[in-house]
């Protein structure tokens, strides 16, 4: 798959990809360790203290089948590798992981996904870490404190993930939400293979970054989004979703309502996998989108039945990494902003 840029415009170019739990590619070259390292608590840093942050902690990050995964612990336990996903409001431990643990389950609960509802055991926790333990110096001035950052949240959603983690190629101990990062700006950088977070009042936004607004659908990121059907504009809003493999995905509605934003007949089909189950898609190519300020030619879709808690007169949909990967995404979530800056040659 190529992405190039074209000043103003940007040319999408590539094979359709398939949704969550397809064959992986495999895990990239960065090798980290889930091996708790005890003797490294000064490297240790907590989101309850956002004040005691660095000015940028950042995190080391693998990738697998495009998914960002960062090796996890619960109460200082190893649990395997965890994945990023701005797409989920819950974060969640593998049920293997929770019985491996002995964990207490505390209640039950019900989330929503590509295929529709799912119930869940909570499973109760003192707490949860994400990262690996390091000496927490600045290497350079290019590079921010390294270190492990401790998450408050006391319970995490159960969910079946062995199917999904074989399908990756490794051992998947659960799942960092979005809204367990939100508290404090950060960054997603899939080039780099890196997660940093900002202490608040010294954040800066990034030179050279686009800025769009950043609203909140059931706590989630949205943006605003364009299409063109060859005589009009078509406004729809989009999950910025890590969570998700497909490069975009659209509602049915848009393609029932305007078939004009093709570049080639809709003649693919699929399924799209996550929780909940699997959901039957339409895959094509949209020929003109626009997204964080760029515009992007012949961009590979899903056409799908959208959750039913995503339905109505709004039209959402999801980008997913496929895409995503391309962009260096900074959120502000508390101000309402997303900063995104394009990647080239990623």
């Amino acid at each position: 798959m190529r992405l190039t840029r074209i000043v103003p415009r940007a040319v999408f170019v590539g094979a359709l990809v398939c949704g969550v739990g397809c064959t992986s590619t495999g895990t990239s070259d960065t090798v980290l360790s889930t091996t708790a390292d005890r003797s490294a608590a000064a490297s240790t840093y907590t989101m309850a203290d956002p004040a005691g942050l660095p000015e940028r902690l950042d995190i080391p990050l693998t990738r697998s089948g495009g998914y960002l995964l960062v090796p996890g612990y619960i109460d200082g336990e190893p649990v395997g590798l965890m994945m990023i996903d701005t797409g989920a409001t819950l974060s969640v431990i593998a049920q293997g992981s929770a019985g491996r643990l002995g964990l207490e389950k505390d209640g039950r609960g019900r989330t929503v996904g590509v295929g529709g509802f799912e119930d869940f055991d909570f499973y109760r926790a003192g707490h949860y870490s994400i990262g690996q333990a390091s000496p927490g110096a600045r290497v350079s001035a290019d590079e921010g404190t390294r270190g492990v950052l401790r998450l408050e949240r006391d319970k995490l959603a159960g969910l079946r993930l062995l199917g999904f983690g074989e399908s990756l190629g490794v051992s998947l101990g659960g799942i960092v939400g979005f809204t367990d990062l939100a508290a404090v700006p950060f960054t997603l950088d899939a080039s780099r293979r890196e997660l940093s977070l900002y202490e608040p009042t010294a954040f800066r936004p990034p030179r050279d970054a686009t800025r769009e607004r950043l609203h909140r659908f059931r706590r989630l990121p949205v943006v605003r989004a364009e299409l063109y059907d060859g005589a009009q504009r078509v406004e729809v809003w989009l999950l910025i979703d890590y969570g998700a493999d497909n490069a975009l995905t659209l509602p049915n509605a848009v393609l029932e309502r305007f078939p004009g934003v093709l570049s080639v007949n809709a003649t693919g089909r699929g399924r799209t996998a996550g929780v909940g189950g699997t959901v039957q898609s339409t895959q094509a190519w949209v020929k003109d989108f626009r997204l964080f300020g760029l515009s992007l030619e012949h961009v590979p879709v899903n056409f799908e039945e959208p959750p039913p808690t995503m339905r109505g007169e709004r039209l959402i949909g999801r980008v997913g990494n496929e895409l995503l990967r391309h962009f260096r995404l900074t959120f502000h979530a508390s101000h309402g902003w997303v900063y995104a800056q394009w990647v080239p040659g990623e």
